[in-house]
């Protein structure tokens, strides 16, 4: 993400530049969160996505190894980075075996995950650009894909990078989420009417969800 420099000093009593340094501030130091969010609900999604895919489905090997690959994530009685080290492995093992199959789009999105829990940012976004390549890759796991590629691009600073992942997003199965993060754009490079246009549709279309909220928090900064 764009670094922004502002003295606060220079500030003064004027409400207007005081306003949008404050969300340029709140922004900057939340980048990581945006990413981690991301991340997080990407790889929820593709669980959700391999729950239903698993019920309607009667590959049991197949089936049996994504489950073993995901319950190393919460093993009991290892360290955080051997969990995630042992899960990769075995995701891995998985793409490998079952390369074919429309669970091997959740396999990615959880090594994209690891990846940047174990930041590897690069690594992070070769797997997220595998999902988008992939024939079973369906649309909501595309569209969360999208979103993490886009936060990873304003974490180095790629903010015109990140806005053509961003407006790739179809809101089929997340309403909105293109708004949000071109709202987020629009606030860091200073346009707060442009913004604020984009974080009122979200919370017009999504008032009480997590990204309707967050939306809410962003207007209070706004000019």
């Amino acid at each position: 993400m764009a670094k922004n420099t502002v003295d606060r000093k220079s500030l003064k009593e004027d409400a207007v530049q005081d306003s949008i340094f404050r969300l340029i501030d709140w922004v900057y130091r939340h980048r990581t969160l945006f990413i981690t969010s991301a991340l997080a609900l990407a790889s929820l999604a593709a669980l959700a996505v391999s729950l239903q895919y698993m019920k309607t489905q009667s590959r049991l090997e197949e089936n049996l190894a994504f489950h073993e690959a995901e319950k190393l994530l919460d093993a009991e009685g290892k360290d955080n980075l051997t969990r995630l080290n042992d899960s990769e492995d075995a995701f891995k093992k998985f793409i490998d075996s079952h390369g074919e199959s429309p669970l091997a789009p959740a396999a990615m999105m959880q090594l994209a995950r690891i990846a940047w829990d174990t930041e590897d940012v690069a690594k992070s976004e070769r797997y997220l650009m595998k999902v988008l390549e992939h024939p079973e890759t369906e649309a909501t796991t595309r569209s969360l894909a999208l979103s993490s590629l886009g936060t990873l691009s304003e974490f180095r600073g790629e903010l015109d990078k990140a806005a053509e992942h961003y407006k790739s997003i179809q809101n089929d199965g997340f309403p909105q989420l293109k708004s949000y993060h071109l709202g987020r754009l629009a606030a860091e490079k200073s346009e707060p009417n442009e913004a604020r246009k984009y974080f009122d549709e979200v919370v017009k279309d999504q008032p009480n969800s997590v990204i309707g909220q967050w939306a809410k928090q962003l207007l209070e900064y706004l000019p």
